[in-house]
């Protein structure tokens, strides 16, 4: 069995040594939405729409506390999450900075007027 397999749902009865209920389940589709919102908001083509739908993500309440089994699991995704962070920033960076460069060319009055950019020095 893979190291961060959730226990079977049997082999408690469906619930934890403290009598509530299995939280190992609830646990896996949480960290399973949060990599499908990881994969959607990290890809190039995700768009503005991709990311509001994570950002529009809220915690589940009364979730508890992570069974042991998940932690790497969630442990790699948190790592995931700040590289894609660190990615968009860099991104948004050069977007900036491209767009610093469409603003310094001059705004044309007319059709008739060329505008001619030197892209070579």
């Amino acid at each position: 069995m893979p190291e961060d397999a959730a226990t079977p749902a049997g082999a408690h009865g469906g619930q934890e040594a403290t009598g509530q209920p299995d939280g190992g389940a609830r646990w896996e589709a949480v960290l399973d939405e949060l990599e499908a919102e990881l994969t959607v908001a990290a890809a190039p083509q995700a768009g503005d729409a991709g990311r509001q739908a994570v950002a529009a993500w809220t915690a589940p309440r009364d979730l508890g506390p992570i069974p042991p089994g998940l932690v790497r699991r969630a442990t790699r995704l948190a790592a995931a999450q700040q590289e894609a962070i660190t990615a968009l920033r860099a991104q948004v960076r050069a977007n900036r900075k491209q767009s610093s460069y469409l603003e310094a060319v001059p705004q044309a009055a007319g059709r008739d007027i060329s505008v001619y950019l030197d892209v070579n020095g």
